[in-house]
Formats: C-alpha cells, structure tokens, sequence
C-alpha cells in the first residue's frame, strides 16, 4: 500500500518470536522486555497527528 498522507488514530505495539509469530506454542500473546511506555517516547507521532 502506497499511502502518501494519513491520520493516525491508534498506536499498539506487538512483539514477534524468531518465526515473526505474535503468540507462543500455548497461543498467548507473545511478551517483550521492552516497556511500552519506553516505545512511546522513542516515536514522535501520536495519535491525531498527520503522517506523511
């Protein structure tokens, strides 16, 4: 998808394995190390906010 303006509207964040899978072998979500609120710092859009 080309996408040459958008609004963003949410921001959630998913955590793969090494297969890029997001849910382990007992099919619960898969967990990171990494804080979100730590993920949210580091990206400077949020939501409302114009991407291009």
């Amino acid at each position: 998808m080309n996408v040459a303006e958008g609004l963003v509207g949410d921001i959630k964040y998913s955590f793969v394995n090494d297969d890029d899978k997001t849910i382990d072998k007992n099919s619960k979500p898969i967990k990171g190390r990494t804080k979100t609120n730590f993920l949210q710092k580091q990206i400077k859009l949020q939501p409302g906010q114009i991407f291009q």
